[in-house]
């Protein structure tokens, strides 16, 4: 199993008023100095297992210079066991920050896949949620990354935008649709405390009956996958669709648990059930690593950073937590969780560790147990929940497992209280 790597690049043109991500304006000499920061945390870290994605996050990364990610990669592949002919390289750019050059010199430095932040075609809404850019200027930078020679192009949408319709919804998704991407993730809005929206929009906002009800919220949803199926995209989890072997190796291992590394201010990273965070706080993270401001004596210190200092969450995930998360997770899956894997993870069956529970999300068609045999899935099988047939069935052919899945029912309400009864709480 290959692991994955973040790059958090906390940096933006102008704040979008519904963010809540760790990122702000920066001049260059910021950059300059987060730049050498970040490098030095990268040569400081070890990973001993294959690495077959490498995301590059933000913030807006492609505000960064074009040589800071150069350098990047460089040190990033002469450091760790990649092969570049199969792992995923993503960089996020928004609209109006790249062009043709800067595209070119990616693509020359490894990055095979872009993800552009377009979120709506419609100009007001763009205006509304604070956008730098217009749909003309999102198609001349898609128009750029073709010409740069991307093949493997992804384009997020927002829905239940305020004021945002159904019908000015649809006509987003069928401008998307006709540009031909290998991949689009459609999430629903979520406003956030602390964000400027959330004044405004939030519960007790002056114009919170601007969000779109969760009626139109779910006819958008089914809207969605019901077009987006329609024109070739299969949906893999809840909010992403892809063509066929275009999925998101990089964000599959998150829901999959996979091992993944965060490089960066406020970066999170998995590593054998020990999970942990960067500090928040980019010129603390910049001074620790570069010695800077800081009242140091020891000379030995000064140039052997212990990399230790700037985790700020450093937790081992116990064998609930961890049960936990690989149900939570996978259930955002579209094919589920193995019943073989959840055996392995868990010491116990489906059955031996939630009782009846599966039994009666089955039995009120919010979930289902398939087995899954290349595409097809076979018929519905609740005995396999069960002890004796779920060791005989999950123990034997690797590519015909059964799976516990959430029907589509159970996807409308996947967000209900329902999930928790999986959970240990």
């Amino acid at each position: 199993m290959s692991a994955g790597i973040y790059i958090h690049i906390p940096f933006c043109k102008q704040k979008c008023l519904y963010c809540d991500f760790v990122s702000a304006k920066g001049c260059d000499r910021d950059m300059e100095l987060y730049e050498e920061a970040l490098l030095k945390e990268i040569e400081s870290t070890e990973i001993d297992e294959p690495v077959d994605s490498v995301f590059f996050g933000g913030g807006t990364p492609s505000v960064y210079k074009v040589e800071y990610i150069e350098e990047i990669l460089k040190i990033v592949f002469r450091k760790y066991n990649i092969d570049k002919d199969i792992a995923e390289i993503t960089i996020e750019v928004n609209p109006g920050t790249v062009d043709y050059d800067k595209l070119k010199r990616y693509r020359a430095a490894g990055i095979n896949r872009i993800s552009i932040g377009l979120q709506s075609a419609d100009n007001e809404e763009l205006k509304l949620l604070g956008r730098i850019h217009t749909y003309e200027k999102f198609v001349e930078t898609y128009t750029e990354a073709r010409r740069a020679g991307f093949n493997n192009i992804n384009i997020d949408l927002m829905s239940a935008i305020p004021y945002q319709t159904v019908n000015s919804f649809m006509e987003t998704l069928k401008k998307v649709v006709k540009l031909n991407p290998e991949h689009i993730s459609a999430y629903s809005l979520i406003i956030e405390e602390g964000t400027p929206f959330y004044n405004k929009y939030g519960e007790n906002g002056e114009f919170s009956d601007a969000i779109p009800s969760e009626e139109t919220d779910r006819k958008m949803y089914h809207m969605t996958k019901t077009f987006l199926k329609e024109n070739g995209y299969e949906r893999y989890e809840i909010s992403n669709y892809s063509k066929k072997g275009y999925e998101c190796k990089h964000n599959i291992k998150y829901w999959s648990r996979d091992n993944y590394y965060g490089f960066g201010v406020a970066a999170a990273s998995l590593v054998n059930n020990l999970r942990y965070s960067n500090i928040s706080d980019r010129d603390k993270y910049i001074d620790i690593l570069l010695r800077r401001k800081l009242d140091r004596t020891d000379i030995e210190r000064i140039n052997n950073t212990n990399i230790d200092e700037i985790r700020d969450e450093i937790s081992e995930v116990n064998k609930d937590e961890q049960i936990e998360e690989f149900m939570f997770l996978g259930l955002r899956k579209m094919e589920g969780i193995s019943l073989k894997e959840f055996e392995r993870v868990s010491g116990k069956t489906l059955r031996e560790e939630y009782g009846e529970i599966p039994d009666r999300l089955i039995s009120e068609g919010l979930c289902e147990v398939v087995r899954i045999d290349g595409d097809k899935d076979v018929e519905d099988i609740l005995k396999y929940v069960d002890k004796n047939i779920s060791k005989e069935m999950c123990g034997g052919i690797k590519d015909n497992e059964e799976y516990f899945r959430l029907t589509e029912r159970g996807i409308d309400i996947s967000n209900s209280v329902f999930v928790l009864s999986l959970i240990h709480i």
